[in-house]
């Protein structure tokens, strides 16, 4: 999906960007490819694939218990 100028100047606008106007077609095509890439994640066949919650199995992350050291003044 190609995005317009107007898309890509838009994006900028959001995220409070100010791009040189010479630089659009550049953000066009960038972003224009990150949109496809997602495109193609979204077609992917993931049927058979179980949820995870981390991508390497057996590794989780070690937590310590919540320990309060500051109190309230008041």
């Amino acid at each position: 999906m190609a995005l317009t100028r107007a898309q890509v100047e838009g994006i900028a606008h959001l995220a409070r960007l100010e791009l040189d106007p010479a630089e659009v077609p550049q953000y066009e095509q960038s972003l224009s490819r990150i949109v496809d890439f997602i495109g193609e994640l979204e077609r992917a066949n993931t049927a058979g694939a179980a949820p995870m919650a981390h991508p390497l199995p057996g590794l989780v992350q070690r937590l310590r218990a919540d320990e309060v050291t500051e109190r309230d003044g008041a």
